[in-house]
């Protein structure tokens, strides 16, 4: 594949809702974006993504992703789950990078070490889909991080980062979804057919 895996492009242009406008909060008050996504399933296991958000200020990204060569792809771009990780731990340096400027703390350096663990019943044969099961096993989030700063001063900046941090709260919180089904422009009604897929 010799396109770019992340390029700068138009915003996402979705035809089943409207990216709703955002309205800056006053202060005090919880300020609501939204993350508008497009993806689109290629040839094999490639998929591409437009991601935009509602702030202004962010410009429109499209991603490329791919599977590894035992999950019917080519490993030419990174796979889902890796930019589900990613997104993770960037949105809590995010948070934390802000609240080391607006606190003005003396961190030399920061870094985030990482383990998602996940199990599947899906295999690499299609019979497994009548009885699907994907999970993830848990999330291991190591800070480090170099300062003089009190070791309190430090423990307590990070609880407030991951508390802030939006990524991590939709892992750990209970998160309201859905999904819907539109079939040939029609939607389909998934609890009429009996579930799972034939094979």
């Amino acid at each position: 594949m010799s396109q770019d895996i992340v390029v700068k492009s138009a915003p996402p242009q979705p035809t089943q809702f409207e990216m709703k406008p955002f309205q800056r909060p006053k202060v005090g008050e919880r300020g609501e974006f939204e993350l508008v996504l497009v993806a689109e399933a290629g040839e094999r296991q490639t998929k591409t993504a437009t991601v935009g958000v509602s702030i202004p200020g962010y410009s429109a990204f499209t991603l490329t992703c791919d599977e590894g060569t035992t999950y019917f792809g080519d490993d030419s771009a990174p796979p889902p789950l890796t930019y589900l990780a990613a997104g993770i731990a960037f949105c809590l340096l995010t948070h934390l990078q802000a609240l080391a400027h607006a606190h003005k703390l003396n961190i030399r350096s920061m870094k985030v070490e990482q383990r998602l663990r996940y199990s599947s019943t899906l295999g690499t044969t299609m019979q497994t889909l009548a009885k699907p099961d994907g999970r993830c096993e848990g999330l291991e989030t190591h800070v480090l991080i170099d300062s003089d700063e009190p070791a309190d001063r430090i423990a307590d900046f990070v609880a407030q980062g991951e508390a802030a941090c939006m990524a991590h709260q939709t892992v750990l919180r209970a998160t309201p979804a859905n999904i819907r089904v539109v079939l040939n422009g029609q939607e389909a009604d998934r609890r009429s057919h009996g579930g799972g897929v034939a094979s």
